[in-house]
C-alpha cells in the first residue's frame, strides 16, 4: 500500500492557519480524510485517536502539512482510544497513579506482561482466579495461607517437603493410598 501524501494541494499559508473540521475516513493508522477532502496526520499531543465523525481542530502548516491537534467533540457513547502517534513505547509517570473503572477493568499483553513494587502489592476481589498453561511457580520467604476450607489436587505427583513438617487435626487425619510409606 503506498503511503498517502499528505500535503493539501491549496496554495499553502504563509503562516499556521487554524480550522475545525469533521473527521469523515481513517486514511491509513495515523492519517485522516477531513469533510473538505483535506489529508491530515494526528499531532502527537492528541493523545485521544480521532475517529469518523468526531469535530477536531486542524492546523495547516507553512509546507502545506494538516495536524489534528485535538478532538473537539464526538458522540458520547462511542469508544476511546488514548494512544501517541507514531511512539513506540507509551510511559505514564506520575508521583501517584490510579487506574479507575466504573465497572470492569482489563489489562491485556500480547507479549510479557510484568507487575513489580519496591513495596507492597495487594490483590483484592471477590474470587481471584490464576491460571497458567505451563508453569506456575512461587518464590517467598514465608508463605501464609489463611482459608476456610482448602482443596489441592495434583494429576500426578504431590510432594511437600521441609525441615519439620507439621500436620494436625482437631477430629479426623485420614490417609488413604494404594500403598502408604512411612519412615
Amino acid at each position: 500500500m503506498r503511503p498517502l501524501p499528505l500535503t493539501t494541494p491549496a496554495v499553502a499559508p504563509a503562516e499556521p492557519a487554524w480550522s475545525e473540521a469533521r473527521v469523515t475516513a481513517l486514511a491509513d493508522e495515523d492519517a485522516f480524510r477531513l469533510d473538505d477532502g483535506r489529508l491530515a496526520r494526528r499531532a502527537a499531543s492528541c493523545l485521544l485517536q480521532p475517529l469518523p465523525g468526531d469535530r477536531v481542530l486542524v492546523v495547516a502548516l507553512r509546507g502545506g502539512e494538516c495536524r489534528i491537534a485535538h478532538v473537539l467533540d464526538r458522540d458520547a457513547a462511542a469508544a476511546a482510544c488514548l494512544s501517541v502517534a507514531g511512539a513506540a513505547t507509551l510511559k505514564l509517570r506520575a508521583p501517584v497513579l490510579a487506574l479507575e473503572a466504573i465497572s470492569r477493568l482489563a489489562l491485556r499483553s500480547l507479549g510479557d506482561a510484568e507487575t513489580s513494587a519496591a513495596g507492597n502489592i495487594s490483590l483484592q476481589g471477590r474470587n481471584l482466579f490464576v491460571t497458567a498453561a505451563d508453569a506456575f511457580v512461587q518464590h517467598a520467604e514465608h508463605w501464609v495461607g489463611r482459608l476456610g476450607h482448602a482443596l489441592l489436587e495434583a494429576r500426578q505427583l504431590f510432594r511437600l517437603h521441609g525441615a519439620h513438617a507439621i500436620i494436625t487435626a482437631e477430629k479426623d487425619v485420614k490417609i488413604d493410598g494404594e500403598r502408604i510409606s512411612m519412615g
